[in-house]
């Protein structure tokens, strides 16, 4: 990927991690992580700059994606989200700097989207609804992907890149959304890009049902109630990435 024009990052040590993780509860909180030293991590780790006290810091993050990131028909409203988009839910501690998405979005669409100004921390393409609705292939995902990073210097060196699950479909097999997610969470292992699954909180008894129908109105799309959850399932999914790459010496 080409050098990126953004300051230099520093990877990130380790995550505070509540008493209630500690004692077993399942419990993550937020996706900073204090910076109070700087340790050996994977290239393209994420890498949240120090605050003058050693203060933690927000995870920076450039979100691109479909109609579940808009919560709406047509274009993500930087002004003025919808409710239904689960990029207001995220905690303080995530700072989505740049979003873009749009409402039956592919990574195809990628050509059409605007990238960051400043290189952020994370990248994250929340896509594959459509992808997989179209009969794309995960590689095609991924190729869209890298070529869209390899297009823009601040989605270059320094940056993390990660990949979503998608979420329950009404209709389509749950056998079939499965093996998507698998594939997706092997190619991003593969090119040191993270997987991030969002959505446990939302799932039912397969990966095509929903928990409930309150957090569906139309069996694709989240309510206010199921965007919620989806903010903070990326909260989570965000935090353990962060300390499973902080874990991992170069």
């Amino acid at each position: 990927m080409p050098a990126s024009s953004g300051p230099s990052r520093r990877f990130i040590t380790a995550l505070a991690v509540p008493a209630a993780l500690a004692a077993g509860a399942g419990v993550l909180a937020g996706c900073s992580s204090p910076v109070a030293g700087e340790a050996p991590g994977a290239s393209g780790s994420a890498a949240p700059t120090r605050s003058p006290r050693g203060e933690r810091v927000p995870l920076r993050l450039a979100v691109f994606g479909d109609s579940i990131t808009v919560g709406a028909v047509g274009w993500y409203l930087t002004a003025a989200p919808s409710s239904s988009s689960w990029v207001p839910y995220l905690g303080p501690e995530c700072l989505a700097e740049h979003v873009v998405a749009k409402s039956g979005a592919t990574t195809e669409d990628l050509g059409r989207m605007l990238p960051p100004a400043d290189s952020p921390d994370v990248a994250v393409f929340a896509f594959g609804t459509n992808d997989l609705h179209f009969g794309r292939t995960a590689a095609q995902l991924g190729a869209d992907v890298e070529g869209f990073a390899h297009r823009h210097a601040t989605l270059g060196a320094g940056v993390q890149l990660a990949l979503t699950s998608v979420g329950p479909r009404a209709g389509v097999p749950a056998e079939r959304l499965t093996a998507w997610n698998q594939q997706v969470a092997a190619l991003a292992a593969a090119r040191g890009w993270w997987f991030l699954d969002a959505w446990p909180a939302l799932r039912g008894a397969d990966a095509a049902a929903w928990a409930s129908p309150e957090l569906t109105w139309d069996g694709l799309h989240p309510t206010e109630l199921g965007a919620r959850l989806l903010g903070s399932g990326y909260d989570r999914a965000l935090a353990w990435a962060v300390a499973k790459r902080a874990a991992v010496p170069e």
